[in-house]
């Protein structure tokens, strides 16, 4: 690696350790009831210091949030009157979840959501009709809950919850305050032992399409993972599931919801709902992929069944295909989930985004890019040039998942650790997600840009510095892209870092087509570099 990589890993590393100083100053003591003093202590709390992970899911997860909820004021009985619906899964739980938010908004429903991962911001995580609650919400009902954990600490073993436990007990005391209609709670992880799994009585449950994931707290095999999953349903309480599920899961779902009392539906194709407009055409989704098509009928069926039970729809046989009016075929199309098959336009450059981290996901996002950025170029004047932007952390399938994005035909891979730059413009907070990854965050450029080497002498190609590019942070990365082409994107990237990019010929003439990929913590950098207020 040359040696102004290395000069420039040394500049960051110090801006962090002084970031980190500061937060810890500011942590220790008094500290004023900002949202900034808020971010500030979630990231110190983020990896749930001084909990093994046997306590944080078993004990903390539901004995302790139960001890939580009850210390900020919140009764079964407001738990139950946020009419909650419950979804997990292992893939697209949490587009169910949007695609159920946009639906029920559009019938005039006051919508709370709660989701992770965030991307940019921690306040991304608590949705109140669709949008991240405000930095002065988020701020005014995270002290209120801090200074009641307080007031009770002596009486209880633990004075702050874990990280994740945080963002649960916040939601519902946001949902409580806020008045919404309907809660729409996305799992953490599993379901038997998450954080969430508190409330007795949801108005229904859901579960997107069970894959191995989690195993050191899920287990290894499907049938594990859907056990754990399973752990929300409830008694008299209907739950909807996806075609297709794995045999051995279905099984599993099955069993469980015989044995807890609940009915288990599964929901039917999309292609089998119906429109009662004669002018309608197909169903449009805002999510792309086909497999959205799974998420978007559980989505369908958990919102008819919820409407049904407060008088907003008309009653029909559950679990049956029905006739979508407006209202329903514009929640399906109007639905927007960030960083999710995400398109960002430049007069000469276009930015894909996926956070896909899975074979499975990146897969899809190969597929996808393959398809829009063809359909780009052939809208185009000029030749287009083809980049690859990613990030993989997980050693043992950087090769895999690298083999399937090959196939797009990428001129240029770009490596980038998640980093976004050497220098922070006044004012910025940082609320990286993930920031363990930062104790070494360039040991996964040198193996990512190692793999794809490989893969390129397999093709009887060679790497080289202009086919297999790396750079110290995002910023750089993007003002290299920019320069000369995109005046306000590199002017913007310039608050981030001091280099100034070498000069690239190539790129001359030619319109910039840039999949961005392979994690999420990348993802969001490169959202706050592109479009820095799409939370606003």
């Amino acid at each position: 690696m040359h040696l102004g990589f290395c000069r420039h890993y040394a500049i960051i590393r110090r801006s962090q350790f002084a970031r980190s100083q500061h937060t810890m100053q500011l942590t220790s003591g008094q500290q004023e009831p900002t949202y900034e003093n808020a971010i500030r202590f979630l990231v110190k709390h983020q990896h749930n210091k001084g909990y093994t992970v046997e306590e944080t899911r078993r004990k903390v997860a539901l004995n302790g949030m139960k001890e939580f909820l009850q210390r900020v004021d919140i009764s079964d009985k407001d738990l139950d009157n946020m009419k909650i619906i419950h979804v997990t899964g292992t893939k697209g739980k949490g587009s169910t979840c949007a695609f159920v938010e946009s639906i029920l908004r559009q019938h005039g429903v006051r919508t709370g959501f709660l989701n992770s991962p965030h991307l940019l911001e921690n306040r991304e995580r608590i949705r109140i009709n669709g949008k991240p609650i405000s930095r002065d919400l988020f701020s005014k009902y995270f002290w209120e809950i801090h200074i009641k954990l307080m007031k009770t600490k002596a009486l209880y073993k633990m004075d702050i919850p874990p990280y994740f436990h945080i963002f649960t007990l916040l939601s519902f005391y946001v949902f409580k305050h806020e008045n919404v209609d309907a809660a729409i709670i996305e799992v953490g992880i599993g379901g038997e032992n998450d954080q969430t799994n508190v409330a007795k009585h949801p108005v229904v449950c859901g579960v997107s399409s069970i894959g191995i994931d989690h195993t050191d707290h899920l287990g290894d095999n499907i049938a594990s993972v859907a056990w754990h999953k399973s752990g929300i349903f409830r008694e008299n309480v209907p739950a909807f599931t996806v075609q297709h599920q794995p045999l051995e899961a279905m099984k599993v779902l099955q069993q469980r919801s015989n044995e807890i009392g609940a009915s288990l539906h599964v929901a039917p194709e999309l292609k089998e709902y119906s429109s009662n407009d004669k002018n309608a055409v197909d169903i449009k989704l805002g999510l792309a992929g086909n497999f959205q098509k799974l998420n978007a009928s559980l989505a369908l069926q958990l919102s008819k069944y919820w409407l049904n039970q407060y008088g907003f729809s008309k009653q029909t046989e559950i679990n049956k295909p029905f006739a979508l009016d407006s209202l329903y075929r514009e929640g399906l199309s109007s639905c927007h989930w960030t960083g999710r098959a995400q398109v960002v336009k430049f007069n000469s450059a276009t930015f894909y985004l996926d956070g896909a981290h899975t074979a499975e996901s990146i897969q899809f996002a190969a597929d996808w890019f393959k398809q829009e950025s063809e359909k780009e170029k052939t809208s185009l004047d000029r030749p287009c040039m083809k980049m690859l932007a990613i990030n993989v952390s997980t050693s043992k399938i950087i090769y895999h998942l690298l083999s399937i994005l090959y196939e797009c035909g990428f001129d240029k891979a770009i490596f980038t650790p998640a980093i976004i730059g050497s220098n922070s413009p006044p004012g910025f907070i940082d609320e990286t997600i993930n920031k363990r990854s930062l104790n070494d965050p360039f040991e996964s450029v040198i193996r990512n840009r190692s793999e794809w080497s490989r893969l390129l002498s397999e093709h009887n190609l060679k790497a080289t510095n202009d086919n297999c590019l790396h750079y110290p942070c995002a910023a750089d990365a993007i003002r290299w892209m920019s320069q000369k082409r995109e005046a306000e994107l590199y002017a913007r990237c310039g608050m981030w870092t001091s280099d100034k990019p070498k000069q690239d010929p190539e790129l001359e003439g030619k319109h910039v087509q840039v999949l961005v990929t392979g994690s999420l913590s990348l993802l969001g950098i490169y959202l706050r570099l592109l479009c820095p207020d799409v939370n606003d």
